[in-house]
């Protein structure tokens, strides 16, 4: 696994929160056009409108599965290359970077080193994973 790999995962992971918030943004809508629609004549273009974005939640329920399943076994596979570094200060710094997606700054904050540090302990951590 080298660092490109690493940043596909992440980035699976992020366009999964993405899915979830339109989900959440279309069943907001969705209440939206049931309250409306409550005590109005069969036949309204709310109506229309509600099954439309029903439809749109279902199919993006269904991409959202299984984008799921795809990004836990990335995931799982990732995990357990990085958990078979010797180096423990390797391994949590990966985690913060890929996972956490956090800046080297922050990850100084964390681990007591200087940016500088940090980026050639990523450099010989990344040497070491696409090694495996």
């Amino acid at each position: 696994m080298n660092k490109q790999q690493l940043k596909n995962v992440i980035a699976e992971y992020q366009s999964r929160k993405d899915l979830e918030g339109r989900i959440r943004r279309l069943r907001d809508a969705a209440e939206r056009i049931t309250t409306q629609l409550t005590g109005m004549p069969r036949g309204s273009s709310g109506e229309d409108k509600l099954a439309a974005i029903v439809s749109e939640i279902a199919d993006l329920e269904t991409e959202l599965c299984e984008k799921i399943v795809r990004i836990e076994r990335e995931m799982q596979e990732a995990d357990k290359l990085i958990d078979e570094l010797p180096d423990e200060t390797h391994r949590r710094l990966l985690r913060l970077r890929y996972y956490e997606g956090l800046s080297w700054k922050k990850i100084g904050k964390l681990m007591h080193y200087d940016v500088s540090t940090l980026i050639r302990k990523h450099k010989n951590a990344l040497k070491e994973l696409e090694g495996k």
